[in-house]
């Protein structure tokens, strides 16, 4: 699976892009498995997920305090479930970042 940050941040964005290269955007290989239970998870992901915390040569963590921001004003349902299921998602996602060659 490869994550939305090889194309373009918003799938809106990414369709524009590969439309002015006269090609199809690689939408099923850039989202993970959309399942009803984790669409306030996927939502505050990709809002939260370049709100960082850098060490000296790699990503640290996420910004748990900007997840708790969302998770307030979007009034969400099970709090901590969704919490720690973001928290498992940054986990993958903050690993593939520090083990990027192309940076």
């Amino acid at each position: 699976m490869q994550w939305n940050d090889s194309y373009a941040h918003t799938c809106t964005a990414c369709q524009q892009i590969y439309s002015g290269k006269n090609k199809v955007p690689p939408c099923e290989t850039c989202k993970p498995e959309y399942i009803e239970d984790n669409a306030d998870v996927l939502k505050i992901f990709f809002l939260v997920r370049n709100q960082v915390i850098m060490g000296f040569e790699s990503v640290i963590d996420i910004n748990h305090l900007a997840i708790w921001e969302l998770i307030d004003r979007f009034k969400i349902k099970n709090p901590v479930k969704v919490f720690e299921k973001i928290i498992f998602i940054s986990r993958y996602w903050i690993n593939k970042i520090n083990n990027r060659s192309d940076i």
